[in-house]
């Protein structure tokens, strides 16, 4: 399935240009979350970073309760994901976020959230739900999220179920197999390119990453499974994409991890 579809879950959850993501792989299935995207400026990337620390810094200061993560993608976008119970979380944090604005305004320290804007050309939202009908979680796997890589499958409309149907054979072939890496899976429920459905995998190392790759492609059974799976998905989808990129965790913001540093 090019090379590997299966590529894990990205459930995430952030709102405006402000990052707030977890990439937990083990959260309640009934959490959403929303992934905003920053497309930087080449030449404001610094502008970007320094942006970003400031924002995790007055979160802290403020006690904004919202945990994200940021990832630097390797095609010079950031993603920055939280996760809420459902969507009128959304609106909470949003509140929650905009306190922590009036206030960093108020004590004339909030330049940070302008040149955080100024230093991109453009960010995407998107809000996701988990599918773990489709996560493949092999016993006793405990990745090392480092290095992470997400899978996009665009759906054709109307077509959903058989997609659905022919990723659930997927899972079934590396069950089989007793394949000892995992995905896991969301879908998105708002935002550009719906319908579609999203799959991640982490590793400590894109070297690391691969070498998993060649020992799914050395199993010929699971290949060929594969193989004729992916031939079946193409005339019910409008194409695949997958990024690849690393955590960030200094712009990241846990903060009940900070209380204890």
């Amino acid at each position: 399935m090019m090379k590997r579809i299966a590529c894990g879950i990205v459930v995430a959850l952030l709102f405006m240009a402000w990052p707030t993501v977890a990439a937990a792989a083990e959260d309640p299935p009934q959490k959403i979350a929303l992934i905003e995207e920053y497309h930087v400026y080449p030449d404001r990337t610094e502008d970007f970073v320094a942006s970003m620390t400031a924002a995790r810094d007055a979160a802290a200061a403020h006690g904004y309760a919202y945990d994200w993560d940021v990832y630097a993608l390797d095609d010079l976008r950031y993603l920055a994901i939280t996760r809420v119970d459902n969507l009128a979380g959304i609106d909470e944090m949003l509140a929650s976020w905009t306190a922590v604005v009036v206030k960093s305004r108020q004590e004339g320290a909030a330049e940070w959230a302008e040149t955080l804007s100024a230093s991109m050309s453009q960010w995407d939202t998107s809000v996701w739900r988990a599918r773990p009908d489709l996560s493949y979680t092999p016993a006793g796997e405990q990745p090392e999220r480092t290095y992470v890589v997400w899978g996009l499958v665009s759906i054709k409309p109307g077509h959903q179920d058989e997609v659905d149907a022919l990723f659930r054979e997927y899972l079934a072939a590396f069950a089989e197999r007793k394949f000892t890496y995992g995905w896991r899976a969301a879908q998105l429920m708002l935002g550009p390119g719906y319908p579609t459905l999203a799959f991640v995998d982490w590793a400590a190392s894109p070297g690391s990453y691969w070498m998993r790759h060649d020992e799914e492609e050395k199993d010929e059974v699971l290949g060929a499974k594969s193989a004729e799976i992916w031939s079946e998905m193409l005339p019910h989808i409008r194409g695949f994409d997958y990024v690849t990129g690393h955590y960030l965790k200094e712009l990241s913001y846990h903060p009940e991890k900070m209380e204890k540093e």
